[in-house]
Parts: structure tokens; sequence; C-alpha cells
């Protein structure tokens, strides 16, 4: 699963990198959006949908098995909640927080620790709906982290080894 996460970040990094220099210069529409993602077209129409109108709900999407996976956070309409439902393309799942608190959080988190020695890894799991943070044994994790970490948005592992996402 750790795979299929790596390649999609792989994707999203690669097709994105032709576009960044055009992006800055545009007014940001979706606000929420990573500029890697920005303008991504997903092969199921429900899914764009949800990403691109209900954004204040879309909470990511993932793939298990070859199935589309895809988060939403409650308050979603009950015509939407009707479509996913008869739609066998796509299994939704109900989860705590929106991808734009998940994506606010990492760029906080970045900002404080990427000149720390003990940092390692950062990024977004929409499978387990976290911001993952990587820090080698022994790091001591700022105190600021300490909201984060209890509301359950933010995990951290201390592993030994430099992580990539």
């Amino acid at each position: 699963m750790k795979k299929i996460f790596v390649i999609l970040l792989l994707i999203f990094t690669l097709v994105s990198c032709e576009n960044v220099e055009n992006d800055e210069i545009e007014v940001e529409e979706y606000t929420y959006e990573s500029h890697y993602v920005k303008g991504y077209n997903f092969p199921i129409d429900v899914m764009n949908r949800v990403y691109y109108s209900y954004h204040d709900i879309f909470a990511g999407f993932y793939l298990i098995d070859g199935g589309y996976n895809l988060n939403i956070t409650e308050g979603a309409p009950q015509t939407l909640l009707d479509e996913l439902e008869q739609n066998s393309s796509v299994t939704y799942h109900i989860v705590e927080f929106s991808f734009a608190e998940l994506w606010t959080v990492q760029e906080i988190v970045l900002v404080t620790i990427i000149n720390v020695d003990g940092f390692s890894g950062l990024g977004v799991s929409e499978m387990d709906n976290t911001v993952k943070l990587t820090l080698k044994p022994d790091t001591v994790v700022p105190e600021s982290f300490s909201h984060y970490i209890e509301i359950g948005i933010l995990t951290i592992d201390f592993i030994d080894l430099i992580v990539t996402f």
C-alpha cells in the first residue's frame, strides 16, 4: 500500500513539474489544493465532482487492489451520499479530517521541522487520514505539535532511516 502512495506521489510530482512556474502567476481558484494536483482529472466522474465541487468535505483518495477509495468528511449532502452508494467503482469512507485540514497541518509542521537535524520525512496519508511525520530516534518533538497529536491529525514515527514519501 505504501508503494501505491509513493507511485502516486511521484506521478503527481512529475506531472506538476512542467507547470509550477505558470501556477505561481495564476490566481488560486482552489486555495486548498496542493499545486501538485492542480487541474487533476480523476478517472471516475463522481470523484472529480467531490474534489472540485465539495472541497470542504473532500478528504483524499487511494487505491486498494485496483479499487478506488474516496474519503469524505461528515456533512456531505445526502444526494452525494446516495450517488456514491450507487456507484460500484468507488468505495467511500467517512473520516474526520478534510484534505484541506491535512494539507494545512502538513505545511505548518514542515515550516517548524524542516531545519531540525532529526527530521526524516513528512507526508499526508490519505488512507490513514493523518499527516505522518518521521523523525530520527531521540529527536525532540516541538511542543507546538501537541494539539495536532492529541486530536489525531498528526502521527509521529521514530525511525533511524530517511523516509521518502
